[in-house]
């Protein structure tokens, strides 16, 4: 299940909407039964009546890597820097490997950007993990770049879109992890064991420092795993403001207001959030890297299969698989074109 979401890049209306999977509307006429109604919310029935656009929230994968990217450029490190695309990337005994266990060798961020080298976002990640202080930062020491970054994209609250019961997401910085800590750690210590399966193990570590930034958890947040959470929704408008140079708009499924008699018609105009933390010489680059993904990278073979005019028509993509323990893998598909 899943949703497709289409916006004007330059005014963020909403001009298509796709939500999956589907119910009949007229089993609404005339009442519906409980036990018809139990079919449409019960754990095993795949929630049809979520609106997964503005509502169905799940980890990002490598769609969040624009994100990551603004971050590193952020904290100081070049455009086209030789940064290691390595086929694996190793921490304190833990092997975080690259998809495939491809290696491309010193790359720049664009060129990450279009084969999605999870290694190189992990080096970058960890580093700043280290800069920051560790698993023990001072007080008020952490820059907290890659962080900081994704509530200036606009993640982590709603995107004021003029639809009902909106949801917000989730970044897990170092605040959001102390309140779940605080949340959770009964039950972490109560089933936690130290040398018991995945799971208890899990949760003996989130007993003893479950509030604690650890490095697996920023590298993991780096490739859009783990705690992450993000609406549909929230990466268009994310991918619309790139497309067109940096302005977060408010997404609108209305054009205009307009009085009974037809007469009189408000126009609904436009409205920001905000602006991406990038200049504008990084937000070219990161365009160009893009438009890389469907002639160069990860999604140019499909592009290349159906025969795509990129030379008519310039598309630019973001692919990204994200698996999260205990949930359905989900796949994302995030692009423009102008």
């Amino acid at each position: 299940s899943g949703a497709v979401v289409g916006m004007e890049a330059k005014t963020g209306r909403i001009v298509a909407v796709a939500s999956a999977p589907t119910y009949d509307p007229n089993a609404w006429v005339g009442g519906i039964s409980a036990k018809d109604y139990k079919q449409l919310t019960g754990k095993n029935s795949d929630y049809p009546l979520l609106n997964r656009a503005i509502q169905g929230q799940s980890a990002p994968g490598s769609t969040f890597k624009v994100v990551s990217t603004a971050a590193a450029v952020e904290a100081g490190y070049e455009w086209d820097g030789g940064y290691p695309c390595t086929s694996s990337y190793s921490v304190g005994g833990q092997v975080f490997k690259n998809f495939e266990s491809e290696n491309f060798g010193p790359i720049s961020l664009g060129r990450a950007l279009e084969v999605s080298c999870d290694t190189v976002f992990y080096g970058l990640a960890h580093q700043q993990w280290q800069k920051d202080g560790g698993i023990n930062p001072k007080k008020g020491e952490p820059k907290d770049y890659f962080f900081k970054a994704a509530h200036q994209f606009g993640l982590g609250k709603t995107t004021g879109i003029d639809l009902p019961n909106e949801v917000a997401g989730r970044i897990p910085d170092r605040q959001w992890k102390q309140d779940y800590w605080k949340a959770n750690k009964d039950a972490w210590c109560k089933s936690g064991k130290k040398d018991g399966d995945y799971v208890q193990k899990i949760a003996y570590e989130n007993c003893l420092e479950g509030n604690k930034m650890r490095a697996g958890d920023e590298i993991n947040y780096s490739i859009g795993q783990g705690d992450t959470m993000v609406t549909p929704i929230q990466m268009a408008t994310i991918y619309a403001a790139i497309a067109n140079g940096g302005t977060l708009h408010d997404p609108t499924v209305g054009k205009a207001i307009v009085s009974a008699d037809g007469k009189s018609v408000q126009e609904i105009k436009p409205k920001s959030h905000g602006r991406l933390p990038i200049s504008r010489a990084t937000l070219k680059k990161m365009d160009t890297a893009l438009a890389g993904v469907a002639t160069e990278g990860t999604a140019a073979w499909r592009f290349a299969q159906v025969g795509w005019p990129q030379a008519k028509i310039p598309m630019h993509a973001k692919t990204g698989t994200a698996e999260v323990y205990g949930k359905q893998t989900t796949s994302w598909f995030a692009t423009y074109t102008k």
